[in-house]
């Protein structure tokens, strides 16, 4: 199974910025937009890919080792941004084939949330050695709190006036539990997208 860690929001979180979504949404009209039905809204910790039963009652172990001394974590975003950052140049510009992601990037409150990956990060690695079970490398690349709003479709296309520029979008929220997910990539029906379903969650 498919296992992620993440922060689980609200769904209503969003609503405080609807109109600044309602136009992004007219802007990025091809791509696959993140619906609660199937998709809690969340703030992704670590994707750790498929693990077995054991592996991720292993998971869940360093996670409650990871949030043992944290407490609920304030936040806000002022922008919508492109992802991976690595795709973007110079002068404004993006790599439009290497971009696959339109999030709100977490301003205030990211450097907590960064932290608290890497210390599950830790005791992941720390976990896996004990029971001798190597789970994948740390993760080496620049970690950015993000929430995900929406992924490029085959048509998707960025729009020429925004392509290297950040989109105003103002939100503030309290992530207040940690949860590890599993992923089920046909779990939401045909056209649905994947079901996200929480295995474990965890106060802060």
């Amino acid at each position: 199974m498919r296992i992620f860690i993440a922060l689980p929001l609200p769904p209503d979180f969003l609503e405080q910025a609807e109109e600044d979504l309602r136009i992004l949404r007219d802007m990025y009209p091809h791509w696959r937009w993140v619906t609660e039905v199937n998709l809690p809204l969340h703030i992704t910790l670590a994707f750790l890919g498929e693990l077995d039963d054991r592996e991720a009652v292993l998971a869940q172990q360093a996670l409650t080792q990871a949030v043992r001394d944290e407490s609920p974590i304030a936040f806000d975003t002022e922008s919508a941004i492109l992802l991976p950052k690595s795709a973007h140049r110079g002068n404004g510009r993006v790599d439009f084939h290497r971009v696959n992601t339109l999030a709100l990037e977490i301003a205030h409150g990211a450097e907590r949330i960064a932290g608290l990956a890497t210390r599950f990060e830790d005791a992941l690695a720390e976990t896996g050695k004990r029971e001798g079970y190597p789970f994948r490398p740390k993760e080496k690349r620049q970690y950015t709190p993000h929430i995900t709003l929406a992924r490029k479709g085959n048509k998707g296309s960025i729009p020429a006036e925004t392509a290297g520029e950040p989109f105003p979008v103002k939100t503030t929220g309290m992530a207040e539990t940690a949860a590890l997910f599993k992923s089920d990539l046909s779990g939401g029906g045909r056209g649905a997208g994947p079901r996200y379903t929480p295995l474990g969650i965890y106060l802060l």
